[in-house]
């Protein structure tokens, strides 16, 4: 069983938990705010998890390409074999038409990708 984490209070990112998640194979869920980490970057399992929450670019709330290629390269830590991506930014579609444009991108670097609706909409303005 693959369990992920996603704490949102500070006072989890220890040195202890950090550990802990590593001896059980446990992800620590990258958690992004408008283009930035909000969470220690740590790899602590074979798989990531990263959920996205709101994004920088126009129209609100959605992602610019620069920022999800920033994200695209930190998911290339060395030992994780597989990524789960959720976004959760959706007023006005804007989850599922990131997810297609990160995914879009993620195949133009030779990643395989799955489970994601084709979409068709212009890029976010910038961010």
């Amino acid at each position: 069983m693959r369990v992920a984490v996603e704490p949102r209070h500070e006072s989890w990112f220890t040195a202890d938990c950090e550990k802990l998640l590593r001896r059980y194979g446990a992800a620590l869920c990258w958690a992004d705010r408008k283009g930035r980490p909000v969470t220690p970057l740590w790899s602590t399992a074979s798989f990531g998890y990263l959920r996205f929450h709101e994004g920088a670019a126009g129209p609100w709330p959605r992602y610019g390409r620069s920022a999800l290629g920033s994200w695209l390269d930190r998911m290339g830590v060395d030992g994780v074999g597989e990524w789960f991506v959720f976004f959760n930014n959706d007023p006005g579609g804007a989850a599922v038409i990131d997810a297609g444009v990160l995914a879009r991108m993620a195949g133009q670097r030779g990643l395989e990708v799955s489970r994601v609706p084709e979409v068709r909409a212009r890029p976010a303005a910038s961010g």
